[in-house]
């Protein structure tokens, strides 16, 4: 696990978040699926945070490999970390983020049921039931360099967890110092 404490959803910055999240995680597109799924055959999850919570919560990005692949595995992700607190997103892929967001938001939205089950969520934990509808409309307006700037607010200074055999361990531990 690598990951940092980042924000609510009532701060500025969580839009910033979801669509790095989305640029990442969302699809066979993303950035870790092609890093580490299609070229390495790994298993991983990536997630901004539950968005619903209302106080700051972990942006986390989750691998899975075998004792073997796990050093070439850490290497690439600490390659992709340094890339997302030091590079904007190309354009083309900030843009393709962006739409698998939106998609993903109207997905959960398809059904009567499923909008009234989410105002009605929204609503109990005293949250907008027009959240979603705000998201969607900010989402367009997000620049490459807004992401950049977030990705370095929160995530510069990255937590690690690791498990394993010990000897990997140790070895992981040591590129991370």
């Amino acid at each position: 696990l690598l990951g940092n404490k980042t924000c609510s959803y009532k701060n500025n910055d969580f839009i910033n978040l979801k669509i790095l999240e989305s640029y990442l995680a969302f699809g066979m597109s993303s950035k870790l699926f092609r890093i580490f799924r299609e070229r390495k055959g790994l298993t991983y999850d990536a997630g901004v945070f539950n968005p619903l919570r209302k106080t700051s919560a972990p942006f986390v990005i989750y691998l899975s490999s075998s004792p073997d692949n796990c050093l070439d595995t850490f290497n690439h992700l600490l390659k992709l970390w340094d890339q997302i607190t030091s590079r904007t997103i190309p354009q083309a892929e900030l843009n393709l983020a962006k739409i698998k967001l939106n998609a993903a938001i109207s997905v959960s939205s398809q059904t009567t049921e499923e909008i009234i089950n989410r105002k009605v969520q929204l609503i109990g934990l005293d949250m907008n039931p027009r959240l979603d509808e705000k998201f969607v409309s900010e989402i367009s307006k997000v620049e490459a360099k807004e992401i950049l700037e977030t990705a370095r607010k929160y995530l510069l200074n990255p937590s690690l967890s690791i498990s394993g055999k010990e000897n990997y361990c140790d070895q992981l531990r040591d590129m991370w110092q």
